[in-house]
């Protein structure tokens, strides 16, 4: 029963952890002194002192990241800031390194200390007094008046001194450091050694001796002080420190305890324990093994849980993909298949069926694909519907690959509802990726499968040459994009706008042309939508903004003609919660009035992101800018959305152009569109009118612009003012 305290003291100090409270001890208000001539003296010659102090004895003096910390680095720099005197600190490890630096004038004080040495130098009054305690073996009589051997560590000058002065019959034993005087003790080389209670907390246990102990009622409490050069330093420089020592508090061990070693708590290990207590060695060791055991089953079980779909029970993503690049490194002279698999329109399963028919089908088509690939090839279940797929390039394969593109899934044990399933499978070699990019495999795969997308029928499709040429194109132009976009080598087109009743220009279209140095004009076509997939379109926009601004405001600058240019807003900045504030910063800016800038938005975006996008209008509209619809009749057309939107232009779609000559149709709904937005007092406007005929049926019609070739192309800057300062 006695052994069972320790056991429980000592795994509850390994298993705990002790939270360092930061803290100061120190009064840092400097007094009110008067300095005698030969003080004055000191001050005034010796502006900075090297300090011995020892590296290795926490919390007093340690070295840690580049610079000395601890009690006594702490209260020197206290004194330091209040006399005005820097103090450079310098390693020690012995009597003799102090004799020898003292004697050379290579260092002027010692951090900590207590009384004088071989007249090399004089103790301040003490900043605190340390309670040494008596470390003595189990049942060994010890009393104050007996002589006594004492193992003292060998940079202890403090102790030696003091014993020295107060405990003449006592003989010192040098020692290298705590625990070597400890083992002198508990081996009967010397009676006692002397030992702080924070040594006792933060540099050795008394747990790993058994034969030691603490004697009780016999404690040498020792001061400890500035020890200054009686070689390199006049005394008025000790007399002068210590006008400011005894202005502070007295240390006390509690401080000490309280504000230094609660983060440094010694405790020995389980070697150590055990060599001290090794009658519990199985126990603990046992122990130990048992836990180990725990621990390493517990392991294997979360790294499975890390690898594993949580619902379909395959591999995810993850480690599908580490699995696929060593499976591709081991096989270097083996070509593979990477293939990703997913349902068509599965939204519409959840949405009809609900979340639980939805998973239950998930979980359907995982274990349909591990039956086709079971031993053939490594799968996984990757987010939502997608599945991927990897295997080895052979004629079995990809005879697997139709099978699972031909999955026969049933919905709620029924027949009547087919899920088409889609398939795109990117062929792969090691020769041309790495285990870093297996990804882009991957990603080849998803836009072969892209291109069967909306196809009735299940299908599968294997990325292709054209389809790589594409790709390797557009991460041409991203490479280079932001390059080009910083050497202004984006252009901007402007296409007039013509009053349809006095064929005057009226307004104009900012259009974004590519002019690059080497690859000549690129399409809009080409990078448009590139730089709307990956977001660039936000800088290339704004880009196009300042453009248009600087122009306008240069014109108005110059007192010439100003007419309202309208700039498309991209989707990639619906959701953006700045947007409209750094629109509004630019036009400010450029002091640029607000009615002559128009923002379009193309019908598209609502079918999609209705809310987002009729926010976005009403804070432009909320900022004073005059907002215009494009392609007005191409997709989705919501007469609820002209109802609600505060749009100023209706800009219609050039589609029923083409079919008015020949649709009966097509005019009439031309003609109610123009009607009911003039009813409402929204503007109209038709692009791409190329003939006279378009012309003057729009005009019969009512409409109120009109933009295309029959007028004029979008043109550079330089035509496009020349035009505008010549027409009459």
């Amino acid at each position: 029963m006695k052994r069972t305290i320790p056991i429980i003291f000592i795994f509850l100090l390994i298993f705990s952890e002790l939270v360092y409270a930061e803290g100061t001890i120190y009064n840092s208000a400097a007094p009110e002194i008067a300095f005698t001539e030969e003080e004055q003296y000191a001050i005034d010659n010796y502006k900075e002192l090297k300090v011995l102090i020892k590296g290795d004895s926490y919390p007093f003096s340690y070295y840690e990241n580049g610079e000395y910390k601890g009690i006594y680095p702490d209260y020197l720099d206290n004194i330091s800031e209040l006399s005005g005197i820097k103090f450079t600190y310098v390693p020690y490890e012995s009597d003799e390194q102090i004799e020898s630096y003292f004697t050379l004038g290579k260092a002027d004080a010692i951090a900590g200390t207590y009384g004088g040495w071989q007249g090399l130098y004089n103790v301040t009054e003490p900043y605190t007094i340390l309670e040494y305690n008596v470390i003595a073996r189990v049942n060994e009589d010890i009393s104050k008046d007996k002589p006594h051997t004492v193992a003292v560590s060998g940079t202890d000058i403090a102790v030696k001194n003091y014993i020295f002065e107060h405990y003449p019959n006592w003989s010192i034993i040098p020692c290298r450091n705590i625990n070597d005087a400890i083992k002198k003790v508990n081996s009967k080389k010397a009676d006692i050694t002397l030992l702080t209670s924070v040594d006792l907390q933060t540099t050795v246990s008394l747990l790993k001796y058994k034969n030691v102990k603490v004697v009780e009622d016999f404690s040498v409490y020792i001061p400890i002080g500035l020890a200054v050069s009686s070689v390199s330093c006049p005394d008025g420089l000790r007399t002068f420190f210590n006008k400011f020592i005894i202005c502070q508090p007295l240390w006390d061990n509690e401080d000490v305890l309280r504000h230094y070693i609660l983060n440094g708590i010694y405790v020995p290990d389980m070697f150590e324990f055990i060599i001290a207590h090794n009658e519990i060695m199985i126990l603990i060791l046992g122990i130990v093994l048992i836990l180990i055991t725990a621990i390493f089953i517990r392991w294997n079980i979360l790294k499975r849980a890390a690898a594993t779909d949580s619902l379909t029970k395959l591999w995810n993503r993850e480690k599908f993909m580490k699995e696929a690049a060593k499976k591709l490194k081991d096989h270097k002279d083996k070509g593979f298949l990477m293939a990703a698999l997913d349902v068509e329109r599965f939204k519409l399963v959840n949405d009809r069926f609900g979340i639980e028919i939805g998973n239950q089908t998930l979980v359907q088509i995982g274990n349909k694909i591990k039956k086709i690939f079971k031993g053939n090839g490594i799968y996984a279940h990757g987010s939502g519907d997608e599945f991927l797929i990897f295997a080895m390039d052979t004629p079995e394969n990809r005879e697997r690959m139709n099978k699972a593109a031909e999955l026969d899934v049933k919905i709620n044990n029924t027949t009547n509802y087919k899920l088409p399933i889609k398939v795109g499978v990117c062929p792969v070699t090691y020769n041309d990726i790495t285990e870093n990019d297996i990804t882009a495999y991957l990603d080849r795969a998803k836009i072969a499968k892209s291109k069967i997308k909306g196809h009735p029928d299940n299908g599968i499709n294997y990325f292709t040459r054209k389809m790589g040429d594409k790709l390797n194109r557009e991460n041409e132009l991203q490479t280079i994009m932001r390059k080009s976009l910083e050497n202004n080598e984006f252009l901007i087109y402007y296409q007039p706008k013509y009053n349809l009743e006095n064929n005057k220009i009226i307004g104009a279209e900012a259009l974004v042309r590519w002019q690059h140095p080497t690859k000549g004009l690129i399409s809009p076509g080409d990078f448009v939508p590139l730089f709307e997939k990956n977001g660039f379109i936000v800088d290339v926009d704004f880009y196009v903004y300042e453009c248009v601004m600087k122009m306008l405001s240069r014109r108005i600058d110059q007192k010439k003609r100003v007419v309202p240019v309208s700039m498309n807003v991209s989707r990639c900045h619906l959701n953006s919660p700045t947007f409209t504030l750094r629109l509004e910063e630019l036009a400010d800016k450029y002091n640029i009035p607000k009615d002559v800038i128009e923002m379009e938005i193309t019908e598209s975006i609502f079918s999609d992101e209705d809310r987002a996008a009729i926010k976005l209008m009403y804070d432009l509209k909320k900022r004073n800018f005059t907002l215009s619809m494009d392609d007005f009749g191409s997709g989705y057309s919501s007469l609820n959305l002209l109802r609600e939107l505060p749009i100023d232009t209706l800009k219609i779609d050039k589609g029923f152009l083409e079919t008015t000559d020949e649709s009966v149709r097509s005019r009439v709904i031309v003609e109610e569109i123009i009607s009911m937005a003039t009813k409402i007092n929204i503007k109209t406007i038709c692009e791409g009118v190329e003939t006279e005929q378009q012309r003057d049926f729009l005009k019969q019609a009512g409409c109120d612009m009109a933009q295309g070739f029959f007028y004029a192309r979008p043109m550079p800057l330089e035509e496009f003012e020349e035009l505008l300062d010549n027409e009459k």
